[in-house]
């Protein structure tokens, strides 16, 4: 069974021949050490570099050459965002991207200053056609390797926020020009269907929706107010999207979802990343309730285990959650997030992914007698 058949399978509620691992990107410097290279003392923003940079063949074969030596299944990859008009000041690299925001970027961060700064301008803004992103990663990684892909497209929250309008416009606006902003969020959502179509035009196997909308307490919006304004959007998104594609759709965000899981399953997503334990997401209590209905995929903890903890407290901990999660299948193994920081150590992460290679076998026949992975799990309410 090659890597494309076991996600497809496990998003269909298949069981596959073992659990599909993967994430959505590495740090360069943990992939410089897995492989024996040497690393840079400066990689600069590696996620600007993943979602706005086309990438190299010699980077692709190196990424891929990872991948394998990972055992990785599967791939998260960006529509470029085409940067334009770069400008460098010192250490700052100032661009401006295809919605029209200029972006500052340095080491490890990005400051971006929207285009829509009022709410009369959610009225006036048109969006650049979906031709004009870059879909060259996508079609490198679709025709050159095994892998399964996820493009990646947003929906109408942290795809509103994060491409055009930013944080603090978005709260206040959802709440004092209300009808304005959901009027924009719903053409938004129509955008991103035709951007995912666009997408697969040039490959793919599954639609990637990354929305995130919650903290480490809870949703942004009140749960009632994402059932009313945020949700049926989704719904509708993830519906034209299987109509148009015939494909699955994995759903990504991060934080405290407690409150508004059933609400993800009935939008129809058929997987849902990242299961911060860190934020009260219990993979046990996940498994029991929503385990035949949704794909669940992540869930090992970043910040303290993979960053802080042992090789040994890896391994106990990913054989726990296999234990615990991928029996009846319906589970992807990977962080609860994304190790895209040089400050996780390389092992940690070889030792996670050797693990799941080890013990991520069906039938899942293997005891266990610790909970160890209980202890990452944190309430913050």
């Amino acid at each position: 069974m090659n890597s494309r058949e076991r996600v497809l399978k496990t998003l269909n509620g298949i069981i596959p021949d073992k659990i599909p691992k993967g994430d959505v990107m590495y740090h360069p410097k943990i992939i410089d050490e897995a492989l024996g290279l040497k690393a840079k003392e400066d990689y600069g923003n590696a996620l600007a570099a993943w979602m706005y940079e086309v990438m190299s063949p010699q980077e692709f074969d190196k990424q891929l050459k990872f991948r394998r030596l990972i055992h990785c299944d599967l791939i998260a990859v960006f529509p470029t965002f085409s940067l334009s008009e770069a400008e460098q000041v010192g250490n700052k690299r100032i661009v401006r991207d295809i919605f029209g925001n200029t972006i500052t970027i340095i080491e490890n961060e990005s400051k971006i200053e929207h285009v829509i700064k009022t709410p009369d301008d959610l009225d006036s803004y048109e969006f650049p056609d979906v031709s004009k992103f870059g879909y060259e990663n996508i079609e490198m990684w679709s025709k050159k390797s095994e892998l399964c892909v996820f493009p990646i497209t947003d929906s109408a929250n942290f795809g509103v926020w994060y491409n055009l309008t930013g944080f603090e416009n978005y709260m206040i606006w959802f709440y004092t020009d209300r009808e304005k902003l959901f009027k924009f969020m719903k053409k938004y959502v129509e955008y991103n269907v035709e951007l995912a179509k666009e997408c697969f035009k040039h490959g793919g196997d599954i639609v990637w929706i990354g929305d995130d909308f919650s903290s480490n307490m809870g949703t942004f919006l009140r749960p009632d107010d994402m059932r009313e304004y945020y949700f049926p959007l989704l719904k509708w998104q993830i519906k034209e999207i299987k109509k148009a594609l015939g494909v699955p759709v994995a759903f990504h965000s991060d934080g405290d979802l407690n409150e508004v899981m059933d609400d993800l399953v009935d939008a129809g997503a058929d997987a849902v990343m990242a299961l911060q334990s860190f934020c009260n997401m219990d993979i046990k209590l996940l498994k029991e309730k929503y385990g035949k209905k949704i794909t669940l995929w992540g869930n090992i903890d970043l910040g303290r285990l993979l960053e802080l903890g042992t090789t040994d407290q890896v391994r106990q901990v990913v054989k726990e959650t296999i234990k615990v999660a991928a029996p009846g299948g319906r589970y992807i193994l990977s962080t609860d997030n994304s190790p895209a920081l040089p400050s996780i150590p390389t092992g940690n992460i070889l030792a996670m992914y050797e693990t799941g290679e080890e013990f991520g076998k069906y039938p899942i026949d293997f005891e266990i007698n610790t909970e160890l992975y209980r202890t990452f799990i944190k309430k913050w309410r």
